[in-house]
């Protein structure tokens, strides 16, 4: 039986590990058979995606990815809103959130060159995703990938909101994106609003 998890290893295995030409030879996610292998990821299906992101967002640091995905979705500009919302708040918490969802537009971003492949997903209805990552490793990852060119092809105003801006999250208001912010557990933004 395909479940979401199968489907994901798959598309994982054929698209996102495999060298692409528009990224300087290097996978879409050059971290995630590592990630596969090393039992590092945890997939969450769920009626309520974004609930469940919210609740399931304790168990980074025993993975170094979750992703929570549902075949009930919410409309893509709720869940951008909102995923915006959990961003702008779990910096605090060393969080990131990422959203997919079939109504994404990867042309209109002018990023299709990440999806330029003959892969067919194996269920039969589409599901949305929310990828739960710590904010300080994906950001540090991006540096290296910085550094070999994988951001090269990517539209100006894409990588700004890709990478530039999670990184100005990370750091706050200050100028050096090599000085880290220390927040307290005190401030954590859900303690009061959201059970754990």
């Amino acid at each position: 039986m395909v479940t979401i998890e199968s489907d994901l290893k798959d598309w994982s295995e054929k698209v996102l590990e495999v060298p692409n030409p528009h990224l300087n030879g290097m996978p879409a996610c050059p971290y995630a058979r590592k990630a596969w292998m090393d039992n590092k990821v945890k997939v969450i299906e769920t009626p309520d995606v974004l609930l469940s992101a919210l609740l399931n967002r304790h168990l980074i640091g025993e993975y170094d990815l979750i992703i929570v995905a549902s075949f009930t979705m919410p409309d893509n500009e709720t869940m951008q809103l909102t995923i915006e919302q959990y961003n702008e708040l779990a910096a605090y918490e060393d969080l990131h959130f990422m959203l997919f969802h079939p109504e994404y537009g990867a042309d209109e971003a002018e990023l299709d060159f990440l999806y330029d492949h003959n892969w067919q997903s194996s269920l039969d209805k589409e599901y949305c995703m929310v990828f739960i990552q710590s904010l300080s490793q994906v950001d540090d990852a991006s540096k290296q990938l910085e550094k070999k060119g994988y951001y090269s092809t990517f539209p100006a105003d894409e990588y700004q909101n890709l990478v530039l801006d999670r990184r100005n999250r990370r750091h706050g208001d200050e100028t050096s994106c090599y000085e880290e912010k220390s927040p307290s557990k005190d401030d954590a933004w859900w303690q009061s609003d959201c059970p754990a």
